[in-house]
C-alpha cells in the first residue's frame, strides 16, 4: 500500500507498472535516477543560495525554503511510487499464477469426475447385464422342469387306468386260479405299486426343485431391483456432482470478470495517479530550474 498526499491531488492505490525517470539539466549535472542524485544536487545547491541570502531579502524576490520542500516531497514521492511499482509487480505475479493453479485444479476435477461416472455407469451396466443373463438362464431351465414334471404328470395319469383296469380284471378271476397265475398277479402289482413311487418321487423331486428354482429368481429379482435402485442414486449424486462443477465453473467466471474489472480499475487509477505525478513532476523540475535561474542572477548582480 502507498500512499500519496492529496496535497499532490494522488490517491492510496496498489499498482503495478513500469518506473520512470526525468532529468533535467542544472549545475550539479541534472537530477539523477535515484534518491542519492537528488540530495546531492540539493546540497550542490544549498550553499549557493546561503551565499546570495542577503542579497536576496533585500530585494525580497527569492526564498530557498520553498524549493527545499518542494525537492523533499518529490524525493518521497519517487520512493513510494517506486515500492508501490515493486508491491505491484509482486501481485500480479501471485495472481498469475494463481490463475494457472486454479486452471489445473479444475481440469484435474473435471477429469477425475468424468472417470468416476465413466466407472460407475460401466460397472452398473455389467452388473445389469450379467443379471440378466442369469435370469434368462433361470427361466430357460424352469421351462426345462415345467416340461419334464408334465411329462411325468401325463405318464403317472396314463398309469392309473392301467392300474384300476388291472386290479378290476384281478378281482374278476375266480378263486380256483393256480398258484402260478397268483404269483405272477402279485409280481405284476408289486412292480406297478413301485413304479407309480417311483414317479410320484420323482414329481415331488420336480416340485421341490422347481420351488427352489422359484425362490432363486425371486432372490435375483430382488438383488436386481436393489442395483437398478443403486444405479438411480449413483446417477443422482453424480447430477448433483455435476451441477455443483457447474455452479464452480460460473463462480469462477464471475471471480474471473471481477478480477478483471478490479485490474482495469486499478489500471485506471494508476494512469490517473502516473498524470498527476508527470504533472507535479514537471512543475517541481520548472520550479527547481527557475529557482536555479533566480539564484545564477542574484549571483551575477552581487559580483
Amino acid at each position: 500500500m502507498v500512499d500519496v498526499f492529496a496535497s499532490h491531488g494522488l490517491q492510496r492505490i496498489v499498482v503495478g507498472v513500469g518506473l520512470f525517470d526525468r532529468s533535467s539539466p542544472g549545475k550539479a549535472g541534472g537530477i539523477c535516477q535515484n534518491g542519492l542524485g537528488k540530495r546531492s544536487f540539493v546540497e550542490a545547491q544549498v550553499p549557493e543560495r546561503k551565499e546570495t541570502a542577503g542579497s536576496s531579502g533585500k530585494d525580497g524576490g527569492f526564498s530557498e525554503q520553498p524549493s527545499l520542500r518542494d525537492v523533499g516531497d518529490y524525493i518521497k514521492l519517487k520512493k513510494f511510487y517506486a515500492a508501490a511499482l515493486e508491491a505491484c509487480s509482486i501481485k500480479d505475479e501471485e495472481a498469475r499464477q494463481l490463475r494457472q493453479k486454479m486452471s489445473a485444479l479444475i481440469g484435474e476435477v473435471e477429469g477425475i469426475t468424468r472417470l468416476v461416472a465413466t466407472g460407475a455407469r460401466a460397472h452398473a451396466n455389467t452388473k445389469v447385464v450379467q443379471l440378466l443373463e442369469h435370469q434368462e438362464d433361470l427361466e430357460m431351465e424352469k421351462s426345462v422342469l415345467q416340461m419334464r414334471t408334465q411329462r411325468l404328470v401325463n405318464e403317472l395319469e396314463n398309469l392309473r387306468p392301467l392300474c384300476k383296469e388291472y386290479a378290476a380284471k384281478a378281482c374278476s378271476q375266480t378263486l380256483t386260479n393256480n398258484p402260478r397265475s397268483q404269483y405272477e398277479e402279485a409280481v405284476g402289482k408289486l412292480r406297478l405299486k413301485l413304479e407309480l413311487q417311483h414317479v410320484a418321487s420323482e414329481v415331488d423331486k420336480m416340485r421341490q426343485e422347481l420351488t427352489l428354482r422359484d425362490m432363486e429368481i425371486n432372490s435375483y429379482k430382488e438383488r436386481m431391483a436393489q442395483l437398478r435402485e443403486h444405479s438411480l442414486q449413483q446417477e443422482q449424486l453424480l447430477t448433483a456432482r455435476t451441477t455443483e462443477l457447474e455452479c464452480c465453473k460460473s463462480r469462477e467466471l464471475e471471480l474471473r470478470r471481477s478480477f478483471a474489472q478490479r485490474l482495469q480499475s486499478l489500471e485506471m487509477t494508476l494512469n490517473a495517479s502516473q498524470c498527476a505525478f508527470a504533472s507535479r513532476e514537471k512543475e517541481l523540475l520548472r520550479q527547481l530550474a527557475a529557482a536555479e535561474k533566480r539564484g545564477q542572477c542574484l549571483a551575477a548582480n552581487t559580483k
